[in-house]
């Protein structure tokens, strides 16, 4: 019954996040493009590959070891604090392009994500 209730959210909130990110993209002027990423510098490469496989050992023992919670939970924080490094590096390399905008964006996008995974877990210590 939780599980399905994780999905029904995710499932509200993500399109929502869509929605607004098609706003900011439109508000900002902001071009993307789809799946490319350009690494502002080799030691951000080298960060994200290593953080992406510490990441992936870590999601295996998680999900092996926990419950489907806590692997949203992880999921959600490591894709936010992913998404923070990068806004990081993007406004600290390539401030005029605005894209570390949709960057940050997608951070508090997946930090929310992270909250209701949260307060899901709150809930079900309550019942």
């Amino acid at each position: 019954m939780r599980r399905f209730r994780v999905f029904e959210l995710i499932l509200i909130i993500v399109p929502l996040l869509l929605i607004g990110h098609l706003i900011v993209r439109r508000k900002y002027g902001i071009m993307t493009t789809l799946f490319v990423y350009r690494h502002q510098t080799p030691l951000q490469k080298r960060i994200e590959l290593i953080g992406f496989i510490v990441f992936c050992v870590s999601i295996i023992f998680i999900g092996l070891f926990l419950n489907y919670l806590a692997v949203y939970i992880f999921f959600f924080a490591y894709s936010s604090a992913f998404e923070l490094f990068r806004t990081y590096m993007e406004y600290k390399y390539e401030k005029e392009s605005k894209h570390y905008i949709i960057n940050g964006y997608w951070s508090i996008g997946y930090f929310i994500l992270l909250l209701v995974c949260l307060f899901l877990i709150s809930v079900s210590d309550i019942q």
